[in-house]
């Protein structure tokens, strides 16, 4: 979006990132006041702004038909936004969802860093076992176990169940 802002100067877009960063801001006030959702009609009067934005969005981007790549950029994002609204806003009603994926995606930067230094797994079998190896990891370091730990259950054949990680009874 702010791609979209920079170089097409729409104001749409602009408008769309500081709607979604006011509704993450007023989420994350209203967690720390014990709410669970948002209150009254907010949730479907953000609905509503994010439907006019986009829509907005659609018109400017038509109106600017001249073949230029940020154009042909700005309408794969609307298209990307309408056809996956529902997923790109979970976090507005499902507050335990976090706000953006960074979180994935920096878990995802060392199988992506892997396969630049050695250009591929081998095959299927060896990214898979690299992925479960990866999942089993940092599920343990973000639950607060000893990663050096969990790695000798797992070469001793006994690698900890989710169960133990996630209520931390690992015997450590």
């Amino acid at each position: 979006m702010q791609k979209v802002t920079d170089n097409l100067q729409h104001a749409w877009s602009g408008e769309l990132k500081e709607l979604l960063e006011r509704a993450n801001q007023e989420r994350n006030v209203a967690m720390k006041h014990g709410e669970e959702c948002f209150r009254g009609d907010k949730e479907r009067e953000f609905y509503e702004v994010f439907d006019e934005l986009l829509l907005r969005g659609l018109k400017e981007s038509e109106a600017e038909n001249d073949g230029r790549y940020y154009v042909r950029e700005e309408k794969a994002l609307l298209t990307r936004l309408l056809k996956y609204k529902d997923n790109y806003l979970a976090w507005v009603s499902n507050w335990d969802l976090p706000f953006s994926n960074n979180l994935s995606e920096r878990a995802l930067r060392g199988a992506k860093s892997k396969q630049k230094v050695v250009g591929q797994f081998q095959n299927v079998e060896t990214a898979k076992c690299y992925a479960t190896i990866r999942s089993y990891i940092e599920t343990c370091h973000r639950n607060g176990i000893n990663v050096v730990y969990a790695l000798e259950c797992l070469c001793t054949g006994k690698p900890l169940s989710l169960t133990q990680i996630l209520t931390k009874d690992a015997d450590r």
